[in-house]
């Protein structure tokens, strides 16, 4: 009985109308989907890269004040730079769970690129990059 159903005419073309519309149909969504992943997450996104940043960047700070006077005080402010860099796991989690639903390394980058837009210093450091210096 299963056997003549899976080779009756009905069958096998609804199969293939089948097949046939959803390859479009998937092909259609996916751009749709990534849209939708990126308005839902650019901006907790763009706010975990700032975070980073400036994490990173007042650690680097707090690791040339200790290099040029190891006093106690620049030694705690050191720790809690580097308590600050727990931030960088945050953005870095959320790039992951980007990767895993289908965002690709170039989507995460222009990601990094919109937030390094939306402030001025950012903004100054993609100009930066982006500058010819002779």
């Amino acid at each position: 009985m299963l056997l003549e159903l899976l080779l009756s005419k009905r069958f096998l073309s609804g199969l293939v109308t089948g097949c046939i519309l959803a390859i479009p149909a998937a092909w259609l969504a996916e751009p749709l989907y990534k849209g939708a992943l990126i308005s839902i997450y650019g901006d907790e996104f763009a706010t975990l890269t700032f975070q980073c940043d400036q994490s990173m960047r007042e650690h680097w700070i707090g690791k040339m004040a200790v290099a040029d006077d190891p006093s106690p005080s620049a030694i705690s402010k050191l720790k809690a730079a580097e308590i600050a860099l727990l931030d960088c796991q945050n953005y870095d989690l959320l790039q992951k769970k980007l990767f895993r639903l289908g965002l690709n390394d170039t989507e995460i980058g222009e990601l990094v690129l919109q937030a390094a837009e939306q402030t001025p210093a950012g903004l100054r450091t993609v100009i930066g990059i982006h500058e010819i210096r002779y």
